[in-house]
């Protein structure tokens, strides 16, 4: 099936979800149909990290998986955190071999 990796992706399905609920003046979130979810890159990073402040203030006790690059991790490296600043961490350490892996 043609594009059918914008389904198949769960990157591309949060994303298609995420969009035909916004175009619909919905938040898939608050409707719970998906789980609180935040796909962090060097572009949107610091608008990421404070959704994630905001949602841990609301939510002290939530737990967070940690998937690591982009296409990438084929699922190594994932993790389970609860600690902000153990989350912001990670994201600045995958961020940095990103970027280690694009300059070699």
């Amino acid at each position: 099936m043609e594009n059918n990796h914008l389904l198949a992706s769960k990157k591309h399905l949060l994303v298609n979800i995420r969009d035909f609920y916004a175009r619909h003046n919905r938040n898939v979130f608050t409707e719970k149909v998906f789980p609180f979810t935040l796909h962090v890159n060097r572009k949107n990073q610091h608008q990421q990290i404070r959704a994630l402040m905001d949602y841990i203030a609301d939510n002290p006790d939530a737990i967070w998986i940690l998937k690591p690059g982009e296409n990438s991790n084929q699922g190594h490296g994932i993790s389970i955190e609860n600690n902000l600043e153990q989350i912001k961490k990670k994201i600045k350490d995958s961020m940095a071999l990103a970027e280690k892996k694009a300059i070699q």
